[in-house]
């Protein structure tokens, strides 16, 4: 082994032991700062559970007016009684809710089941299901050729006539060509029409329910015969004529 290398080797034997010595001084220290420290630890929690169990001695010695307990007492029985009374009023309240909620749930399938009937239209004659005279082109015996604008259903006079539909009476009068008439106004925005009648048992503004009689047939204004002249229009003036027969 050379000189130079053993200097070397023994030079950082050197440095080693020296700072093994520093390390062990160093903790030395820290460990006495330690100690110090940990002891006041105990000594401030040794006073702080001093001044606690006085504290829990006061309590357990120190009585408590009567006063005080009967008012705690009264008024934890006040409290439970208006617990009590609100929470029996939050479940009427509650059934009061089921109830409307049910009854508005019904009343609009009740409306619903009108509307889906009123839908339907009556036939206006009862009885008397034949049509002499159909809705279309045809030959009039007091016009000629013209276009029908309804359907002429032949029955005996005074035969009841019926409202096709739920309405209003929008008219009822007389005119040379439909005699005694009456024109509903339903609530689809419909109308219909009721022509040659013996009599009218209703006026304008009257409310007419489906089916319900509104007067007899007859044979008035341009009529060879006991018959009723009937129309559906789609809308409230008779510009709107439709076929009858595709509301049955």
């Amino acid at each position: 082994m050379s000189t130079q290398l053993k200097k070397v080797l023994c030079g950082t034997i050197v440095i080693l032991v020296c700072c093994w010595l520093f390390s062990c001084l160093i903790y030395a220290d820290k460990s006495k700062e330690y100690a110090v420290e940990d002891s006041e630890i105990d000594i401030l929690f040794e006073s702080e559970q001093k001044i606690l169990e006085s504290y829990a001695i006061s309590a357990e010695t120190e009585d408590i007016p009567t006063e005080a307990v009967s008012n705690t007492e009264n008024n934890e029985e006040e409290y439970l009684d208006n617990a009590e009374l609100l929470v029996c009023q939050m479940i009427e309240n509650m059934k009061i809710v089921e109830f409307e909620e049910e009854f508005i749930k019904n009343n609009k399938l009740a409306y619903r089941e009108i509307d889906s009937l009123d839908a339907v239209a009556v036939w206006p004659v009862d009885g008397y299901t034949r049509i002499s005279s159909p809705y279309g082109w045809r030959i009039c015996p007091f016009h000629g050729r013209e276009f029908h604008s309804g359907i002429d259903v032949p029955a005996p006079l005074n035969t009841p006539i019926k409202a096709t539909k739920s309405g209003v009476v929008k008219t009822s009068t007389y005119s040379s060509s439909y005699g005694n008439y009456i024109v509903l106004s339903h609530n689809d925005g419909s109308s219909s029409l009721y022509a040659h009648l013996n009599k009218s048992y209703v006026s304008v503004g009257q409310k007419i329910d489906r089916g319900a009689v509104i007067g007899l047939m007859g044979s008035t204004g341009n009529s060879t015969g006991s018959h009723l002249h009937f129309e559906m229009w789609t809308g409230t003036t008779n510009n709107t004529r439709v076929n009858p027969m595709n509301y049955f």
